[in-house]
């Protein structure tokens, strides 16, 4: 294994604790790596920690997949974290992990004590922190502000928000500012108000560099935080949703004629406004981008297009350069020349029609370029450990990304493929999934390749039904059908036994009529046997010695 995304799914995007349902985050991470970074997709592995869930629906849930058991304290998730990254390092010594989607302290914590110790970082706070800041240099440019005179103004702090304070501060501080003349350029707004030393509460850790104790009085409005402090930009990241209403955003544009308008919490129902309303808010002044995709805005006769200030543009190249070269660590200055690797793709002409990233069609070449800096980082830094170093950079990171096009070997199978192991999990007339004991589990070697819980045959079935249920269309009822023949044949037909009279006319006719019409794009990852005149005749006895089971019957057109 090369990559690991890693969650405990304890702050999954906007949505809170979700427990083990925050799966589908490190799954969907892992397929970004590969197609937009270039990591191998059989050598990258998303993984669920299950450290229990504060989500009361969720525990007392007929379905939920994990422990039903509160989360646990700091102490002992941070030990288990320890022995984690332990584990890992042991079993994969160059494996990058990459920390995703934990609640606000733990983040901090988890990372404070991982980063100089393993190949690893949070795309939370650091990749958050770098693509928006390669935004914010290309706002200022369009604006026309120097960055060391820039004013900004955060509403959420959170680990994403102090993520991006902290690499902001640095991007201050390269430009020859103080570390506390950069802080001082910070003001951070959360749910109390404006972060300062005199309002009364304890700060956690992470945002208390970020408290202001310069005489700024306590405000509780961010309209008055806006206008006490006239800022060049307005960065969300409070995941609290549509909050920048349109005094807030009229506010915007008096202090500066072309501010910066950055909702960045996603998912797009998060978003502290929407491309639209900033848009017509601002008389098309502002410029935006979101965290989540906005569609092109119309408004007195022009076309605004929105910029997305998505994560994507950074991680996988930041990864794939630190891991390409052997990285010891995944230093904070990698994210810092990513941001203005990024900024450098958007051209001049580009920053003159409001646009400050690129457009996601070219994320394989912004994540190469992204890449090969971060590879040269590391061997200015002294982090880089593959020797010698490659000539030109960039044409090996290039040669070295993952192209999709070719079944090799490895892919297919070969000597070392566990074919043997995962039988059990991924041949449908063997598999029980997660109605394997944890003793069966054990002695097969497939413990830990599925959620913990132990359901019988009978609490698995309830689940699928409950989901044929709550699917209207009957051809699309015959899509979950056969996905679940495709791995779990015992389940399939336990749950076409019982609601017979309601599923025959979805496996059969007159449902698998429309299948049949449209089988060519949507076949099956396995459905019987092929036999072609073409390409068999005088040797069908030969290919039928390829199905591995016994038959008793066959239906043959």
């Amino acid at each position: 294994v090369d990559i690991i995304v890693v969650t405990d799914g304890g702050r999954i995007l906007g949505l809170g604790d979700l427990g083990t349902n925050g799966m589908g985050i490190p799954i969907g991470k892992i397929a970004l790596y590969v197609a937009g970074g270039g990591f191998h997709p059989v050598h990258s592995l998303p993984i669920q920690l299950d450290c229990g869930t504060s989500n009361a629906e969720y525990l007392a849930s007929e379905f939920y997949l994990g422990a039903r058991q509160p989360r646990i304290g700091a102490e002992e998730h941070a030990a288990f974290l320890e022995e984690f990254c332990v584990a890992v390092k042991d079993k994969w010594p160059s494996c990058l992990i990459q920390f995703e989607d934990f609640a606000t302290d733990r983040a901090f914590a988890v990372l404070s004590a991982a980063q100089k110790k393993y190949l690893c970082f949070n795309d939370d706070i650091q990749g958050t922190g770098s693509v928006v800041l390669a935004g914010f240099i290309n706002g200022m440019k369009a604006q026309g502000t120097g960055l060391k005179d820039a004013k900004v103004v955060f509403f959420g702090a959170g680990s994403a928000a102090c993520g991006v304070a902290i690499q902001l501060a640095g991007l201050l501080v390269s430009e020859g500012l103080s570390l506390e003349e950069a802080r001082s350029q910070i003001y951070m707004f959360d749910q109390r108000g404006l972060l300062t030393t005199t309002r009364g509460d304890e700060l956690p850790d992470y945002s208390r560099d970020f408290a202001r104790s310069d005489g700024t009085p306590d405000m509780a409005s961010l309209l008055e935080v806006i206008n006490y402090v006239r800022p060049h930009a307005l960065f969300g990241l409070s995941g609290a949703g549509p909050l920048f209403t349109q005094d807030i955003i009229e506010a915007m544009c008096a202090s500066i004629e072309r501010p910066l308008i950055f909702p960045l919490s996603n998912p797009t129902a998060k978003a502290e406004v929407t491309a639209e309303n900033a848009y017509r808010w601002s008389d098309g002044k502002c410029i935006f981008a979101a965290g989540s995709p906005f569609a092109p805005v119309e408004y007195n006769g022009r076309t605004y297009v929105p910029g997305q200030g998505n994560n994507v543009f950074i991680f996988p190249g930041v990864g794939f350069g630190a891991w390409l070269v052997g990285a010891t660590e995944v230093a904070d200055e990698f994210f810092l020349d990513a941001a203005r690797e990024l900024a450098s793709y958007v051209t001049e002409e580009e920053l003159a029609q409001g646009r400050i990233y690129p457009a996601i069609a070219h994320l394989r070449e912004v994540s190469r370029n992204v890449a090969t800096r971060t590879a040269e980082c590391a061997y200015k830094m002294g982090l880089a450990t593959l020797s010698p170093r490659p000539d030109d950079l960039l044409s090996f990171v290039e040669r070295s990304m993952y192209v999709p096009g070719e079944y090799g070997g490895e892919v297919a199978g070969g000597a070392d493929f566990p074919a043997e192991r995962l039988k059990y999990l991924y041949v449908p007339q063997l598999s029980h999934n997660t109605a394997f004991s944890i003793d069966q589990r054990r002695k097969l070697h497939i413990e830990g390749l599925q959620p913990t819980v132990v359901q019988d045959i009978t609490e698995r079935k309830v689940r699928f039904e409950h989901m044929l249920k709550e699917e209207p269309d009957a051809f699309k009822k015959y899509l979950l059908l056969t996905q679940l023949q495709a791995v779990d044949l015992t389940l399939f037909y336990r749950v076409l036994v019982d609601n017979l009279p309601q599923l025959m006319p979805v496996v059969y006719t007159p449902t698998v009529g429309q299948a049949c019409l449209c089988w060519d794009r949507h076949k099956r990852t396995h459905s019987g046997m092929y036999i072609s005149y073409f390409e068999h005749q005088g040797r069908v006895r030969e290919v039928l010695d390829n199905w591995p089971f016994e038959v008793d019957i066959i239906v043959v057109t």
